[in-house]
């Protein structure tokens, strides 16, 4: 499988059409252009681009069209792009034949970018037993968005690189499923959005199914998990790691919601990492919550004449037999009732690295179901600073944990306020801005705790650094 790097190599290859290969089938499914194929099956049965090196150019006119439902399957190194990519119309696809959009199958090298839209009654991307790529339209700052039961469902042995892909309108945006095998599938996810999903990501299977969403070189922007139902689950024996992330506006209990929410579940022996995020304003109440911290709101006649309560969800439910890990992160500003419930359910370790938990409504570290015993949670050099609980029972409070005012901005912008909010903007236009900070602390901190760069989500700042270290403020 190639890597990223050398996929967007390849892909940069394709701006301009005709370039040599074992054939070059160019299809016209608005039937504008007069060309020899009206459907990408076509192309493949009728055109010979069932070839090892095949290309297929997809062509609409400026309006934009509508591609049927598509198969690749059996085949080796094929190509398919969105003559967009050279300043034809937008194209999309609607399943057809089928109830999923674009189905890969048993094949490997498959490139498919520039596409505008793949919508589904079904899935709208499967890939089963494949090695695929996935690309957007960074030229034109494009995001292919995905739309159906599934955004993209992976299945099987399958390796699947996603750049500049959007799951939007799904019941869960992304999916691994790794059923008894050797291998489960491998998908390495960079510069994503996952908006207004029932479930951002699902991952499960016996087999081991390995999500990486990353965001941290080159070109590459960072990911977004927003307005969301509930967000990543990750079951079986999975092993997820999710970096570079901001996860805001999420557990709005919408109608037809969970009614207890998770932000992060981790379930059976699956292991998740999540570093350098920012974890804010995930809750029912868009406002106060991001405005204010939590003493402030906690008088007896601070909301409309009341106080402010928190709302139902979890940040984070372990309870799996496996290792959380939270590393170089911010959660703040979130008004769920619990932020880390460690159920007893499961023996997993929680470990909490260089991690800032302040203005949370609920309890921080929720153990009781342990008590009288307490479960394998371990701070380092991590702070708590206005929460309304940090530890219950306080008896089980974890080693490695600080106080520290991290003195955070108040009158922060709400996600659902965000102009536009919730269209997608271009990968290079950020949802909104977030910077880090290196505030002055009244308490004495380890030396070199914040020598990291800056976040760097406005694209500007190189991300190097795979630990970017600070506390991330929402403005």
């Amino acid at each position: 499988m190639r890597t990223v790097k050398t996929l967007l190599l390849t892909a940069s290859m394709f701006l301009i059409p005709g370039i040599a290969n074992a054939a070059i089938c160019q299809v016209d499914p608005a039937g504008a252009f007069g060309m020899p194929f009206a459907t990408i099956d076509d192309a493949i049965a009728l055109g010979g681009c069932g070839a090892v090196g095949s290309i297929i150019e997809v062509y609409c006119p400026l309006g934009g069209c509508v591609h049927p439902s598509a198969t690749i399957a059996g085949l080796n190194d094929i190509t398919v792009l969105s003559a967009e990519l050279w300043g034809n119309g937008p194209v999309s696809f609607n399943n057809s034949y089928s109830p999923n959009a674009l189905m890969i199958h048993n094949s490997t090298q498959i490139v498919v970018e520039g596409f505008d839209h793949f919508n589904a009654n079904g899935r709208a991307i499967e890939i089963i037993n494949s090695d695929a790529f996935v690309v957007g339209h960074p030229g034109i700052g494009r995001y292919t968005r995905t739309s159906g039961t599934t955004g993209v469902y992976v299945e099987g042995g399958s390796n699947v690189d996603l750049l500049y892909v959007a799951f939007v309108w799904n019941k869960t945006g992304l999916e691994l499923q790794g059923f008894a095998g050797p291998l489960g599938p491998r998908v390495n996810a960079t510069s994503i959005v996952a908006l207004n999903n029932d479930r951002a990501i699902v991952s499960d299977g016996a087999s081991g199914p390995v999500l990486d969403i990353r965001s941290d070189y080159g070109l590459a922007m960072h990911n977004y998990i927003m307005r969301n139902d509930e967000g990543i689950i990750a079951k079986g024996n999975s092993n997820v790691t999710v970096d570079h992330t901001l996860f805001a506006g999420n557990l709005r209990l919408l109608p037809g919601a969970p009614i207890s929410p998770a932000l992060l579940e981790v379930d059976g022996n699956a292991d998740m990492t999540v570093r350098n995020a920012l974890i804010y304003d995930n809750d029912a109440k868009p406002n106060p919550g991001v405005q204010l911290p939590w003493s402030a709101w906690s008088s007896p006649t601070a909301c409309g004449g009341g106080p402010c309560t928190n709302t139902n969800g979890k940040i984070l439910q372990h309870q799996s037999g496996g290792v959380v890990k939270i590393i170089a992160s911010t959660i703040i500003d979130n008004q769920t009732d619990l932020v880390f419930n460690v159920d007893a359910a499961g023996s997993g370790q929680l470990i909490v690295d260089h991690t800032i938990l302040a203005h949370n409504w609920g309890k921080v570290f929720s153990m009781s179901t342990w008590w009288p015993g307490c479960p394998p949670v371990q701070g380092i050099d991590s702070f708590f600073w206005d929460n309304r609980v940090d530890a219950d029972p306080l008896a089980c409070m974890p080693p490695g944990m600080g106080t520290w005012n991290p003195a955070p901005i108040s009158g922060a912008m709400t996600p659902d306020l965000v102009p536009g909010f919730p269209g997608i903007p271009a990968p290079f236009t950020d949802l909104y801005w977030v910077t880090s900070f290196a505030p002055t602390s009244p308490y004495p901190l380890p030396g070199g705790l914040y020598l990291g760069p800056a976040w760097g989500v406005d694209g500007a700042t190189p991300d190097s650094n795979p630990l970017d270290v600070g506390y991330h403020n929402p403005l």
